[in-house]
């Protein structure tokens, strides 16, 4: 099982919620600091800036969700997964697997 922090789309009525997650165990919500998203295509993106906060979901996924997830978000063309501390509602510290996306945004 895989700890993943969601946003945008993917989180919990979002387009691809059910497609992506149905059946994975939500953890919770929160935030990760100094990230801003941008629309890229049909999905959020968060890209590291500072002063900023992207706010979305904790799941722990098995191996299919995680593949499916990876290639929704075209993982090592697109987007890579980086392991970021979540502050989860609760003041909790929680590490997941984030998406963030690969470059700049222009």
């Amino acid at each position: 099982m895989t700890r993943v922090f969601v946003y945008g789309r993917l989180t919990t009525g979002g387009f691809y919620h059910q497609h992506y997650l149905g059946g994975q165990a939500l953890l919770g919500t929160g935030m990760i600091d100094n990230y801003k998203t941008y629309i890229i295509g049909g999905l959020q993106a968060a890209v590291p800036q500072d002063g900023f906060q992207v706010k979305g979901e904790v799941y722990e996924v098995d191996g299919k969700a995680l593949g499916k997830l990876d290639h929704i978000h075209n993982i090592g063309l697109v987007f890579n997964r980086s392991m970021v501390d979540i502050k989860m509602e609760n003041g909790e510290i929680l590490p997941a697997e984030v998406y963030i996306l690969i470059g700049e945004v222009s």
